[in-house]
């Protein structure tokens, strides 16, 4: 007879079964694997694990729909595979603009041994789109090889197509991670064939197919899908129609900058936990304390407006930057705080698992200057701002303010913004739906960088 425990108590809590707590801890042991070797440049052996996590969760229920640290390791591993290969497949940003009157090229990615109802609407479909003028073709993935090697060769094929349609199992990671490399990405359509389990690829998608009204219901409230994002299956006598209507949406859908730009992030039962523990002991500010103050259930999304990026150079002035952004935050929501360290200190780590996913650590491998460290971050932020600063910035008490003004100007504020804050520092305001081509970042450090191990 199964038993029952509390996750999060007094925190709204959900009853979880003693299976899925089994299966939910060994799904988070892979996960953490995974995110060690992608984290170490085990871009191989990262992959390999982060499948048999997403196997172990398709396999047996874990109690989530979608997982915020899931996506952001396929985006990571997404950034290894286009860092790792020639990027002779990557396209100039010119080449396609979702405003063209209809997209030229759709491919269909599928896992191999697809049921027969499947592999005929499938076929449908595909003869649909020719009979409407797109070229449209399917390819499978190959699960029978590492998710590296497979990853590496869908990213140079779907890297010259217009939409990328994803048919595919939920544990068969490659596609997503192949797609998180290709920049700038194709318009990207994930028909959810198992809406029953943890589904991977919402974060990526710019429309998600469901089964049936059911399969939207749980999208939106269990994945946190935009209701305006989701479409459902239509039957084969209406399916004509339907394409014209899917792409002409995908047509409307400006590309993001951001790969997390579709997904409205669900805040995670761990980090509720540590917050009400830290509310216990009285420390209530900081970004912890917002997130308090944010209130909701377990299954509320958490949409931060605005993520802080800290470049990371000098040890001590990083974390005295962390905890006064930790704990002296006085605005309103939650902004998420992303660090970009190549140093590796404990002490970061240690402060970063404190402050769990409210905090994103990431670790280049050599030295990067500015702008890479930037780049690197920005794949992992947040919302439409982003406050970029360098460790030896003196925020002060009342930086909040400063911010909250250039947001709150809505779409007159420019989308580069200087914020002076105290002792003459200053930081770099984004607005990333809104940035301009070349070297903005050139404001932190002056026109000349030096490579250091930010």
């Amino acid at each position: 007879m199964s038993g029952e425990v509390l996750i999060g108590e007094g925190l709204g809590s959900t009853p979880v079964s003693d299976e899925v707590g089994v299966a939910r801890h060994g799904y988070r042991a892979l996960l953490e694997r995974a995110a060690l070797a992608l984290g170490s440049g085990e871009t191989g052996p990262g992959l390999e694990l982060l499948r048999m996590a997403v196997d172990v969760a398709w396999r047996q229920p874990v109690g989530m729909m979608v997982d915020l640290e899931l996506e952001y390791l396929v985006r990571q591993g997404g950034v290894q595979v286009a860092s790792s290969s020639p990027l002779d497949w990557a396209r100039d940003p010119g080449d396609r603009s979702r405003c063209e009157a209809e997209p030229r090229t759709v491919v269909h990615v599928t896992t191999p041994g697809a049921g027969p109802e499947t592999r005929s609407r499938l076929g449908d479909w595909v003869a649909t789109e020719i009979s409407a003028g797109l070229v449209s073709r399917t390819i499978s993935t190959r699960p029978q090889t590492s998710p590296l090697d497979d990853a590496d060769r869908l990213a140079r094929e779907l890297g010259a197509v217009d939409v990328v349609i994803v048919h595919t199992e939920p544990w068969d990671v490659a596609p997503l991670v192949a797609l998180a490399a290709v920049s700038p990405r194709p318009a990207v359509v994930l028909v959810d064939h198992r809406p029953d389990t943890l589904t991977l690829g919402v974060g990526l998608a710019d429309l998600v197919v469901e089964p049936d009204d059911e399969g939207v219901r749980v999208a939106v409230s269990r994945r946190f899908v935009p209701e305006g994002r989701c479409l459902v299956l239509p039957p084969r006598s209406e399916l004509a129609d339907w394409l014209e209507q899917l792409h002409r949406k995908l047509v409307g859908i400006p590309a993001p900058l951001l790969p997390t730009a579709n997904l409205l992030g669900p805040v995670p039962i761990e980090d509720r936990i540590r917050a009400e523990s830290l509310r216990r002991e009285g420390r209530i500010e900081g970004l912890l304390g917002a997130f308090l103050r944010f209130g909701g259930d377990l299954g509320a999304p958490w949409v931060p407006d605005l993520s802080i990026v800290i470049l990371a150079e000098h040890r001590e002035m990083t974390l005295d930057l962390m905890e006064e952004l930790l704990w002296g935050w006085s605005g309103p929501g939650w902004p998420h705080l992303v660090v970009v360290d190549g140093s590796r200190e404990a002490a970061l780590s240690e402060l970063a698992a404190e402050a769990g996913q409210s905090v994103c650590l990431i670790r280049p491998t050599g030295l990067v200057d500015p702008v890479e460290a930037v780049s690197l971050a920005l794949p992992s932020c947040w919302g439409p701002w982003v406050l970029v600063l360098p460790d030896t910035v003196m925020v002060g008490p009342d930086w909040p303010d400063a911010v909250s003004e250039i947001v709150a100007a809505g779409e007159e504020s420019p989308p580069v913004a200087t914020v002076g804050f105290e002792a003459g520092s200053a930081g770099l305001l984004l607005r990333t739906d809104r940035l301009p081509e070349g070297d903005w970042v050139r404001h932190l450090h002056g026109e000349k960088y030096k490579k250091h191990p930010v």
